[in-house]
């Protein structure tokens, strides 16, 4: 939901929906610091991200348009540690927040606006900016000046952000007159797989400089990827009051296998 509004119904109370425009919701510029330091020992350092969502919510002539903001922030590290002089390297890196998908490998969603699903009512249609962390670790290693080995691996996860609506048919099922639906990402009521709980990747590279001198550098690469994708489901002990008929109890995953081949030439 990188750029959105809502708009409403006349209907009372009105019924405001998500739609998709090229409105910005950036209230104002993200702020991004970091802090770094190199020594013998290594390269660390530690950053910080403040970002500021908005969105608008364009009423009728009953209901009057406004704005809704909210703040999303995260907090991070990384390292390069020479094991090896010149031979090997680990790296690591990581961060925390909310609303920071943006900034992250698998760009998934920064928040969800808390709208009304059908035959409910009580959502304030204001953002809700999703959790997340991602972490990533490898080993780059240089066995002969001409050859590179590289492995990495990481891991991507969303956390459930779900509020509650009150249904509001007389009868049915899942949003009975009175009874609490739980909206939002991760919702039971959701469709399975349609949000992504986490994103796993493990990848190993090869590179080979088949000339190297004066006129530039001639490389060869070669690259696995192995992809795995987790969805959310209903099966939680969280949601055991929900009715297991209106409940998506699926939780499907994807796998994904990927080979690469490259060849590249660097001027010198």
């Amino acid at each position: 939901l990188g750029n959105t509004f809502i708009t409403c119904n006349t209907a009372s109370p009105a019924v405001c929906t998500t739609a998709t425009d090229a409105y910005s919701t950036n209230l104002a510029p993200d702020i991004i610091v970091k802090l770094a330091h190199d020594s013998r020992l290594g390269h660390f350092e530690i950053k910080g991200l403040q970002r500021f969502f908005r969105d608008r919510v364009v009423g009728t002539s009953t209901v009057p348009s406004y704005n809704n903001t909210a703040l999303g922030y995260g907090i991070g590290g990384g390292a390069i540690i020479p094991v090896v002089a010149k031979k090997v390297d680990i790296v690591a890196q990581g961060m925390w927040g909310k609303g920071i998908s943006r900034y992250e490998d698998a760009q998934q969603v920064d928040f969800v606006v808390r709208t009304n699903p059908t035959n409910t009512t009580g959502a304030d249609n204001n953002l809700q900016a999703v959790k997340s962390f991602s972490a990533i670790f490898g080993l780059e290693t240089h066995p002969t000046p001409k050859l590179e080995l590289d492995v990495w691996g990481g891991d991507e996860y969303y956390y459930r952000t779900t509020y509650d609506t009150i249904g509001t048919l007389a009868s049915g099922t899942g949003a009975n007159l009175g009874d609490i639906q739980v909206s939002g990402y991760g919702s039971p009521y959701a469709a399975g797989g349609s949000n992504t709980r986490n994103i796993t990747e493990g990848t190993a590279v090869l590179w080979y400089d088949l000339y190297k001198g004066s006129y530039g550098t001639l490389r060869y690469g070669a690259q696995y990827e192995y992809i795995e994708r987790g969805t959310w489901s209903g099966n939680d002990a969280k949601y055991s009051n929900v009715s297991a008929s209106t409940k998506d109890g699926t939780a499907p995953r994807g796998i994904d296998n990927v080979g690469l081949l490259s060849l590249r030439y660097i001027l010198p």
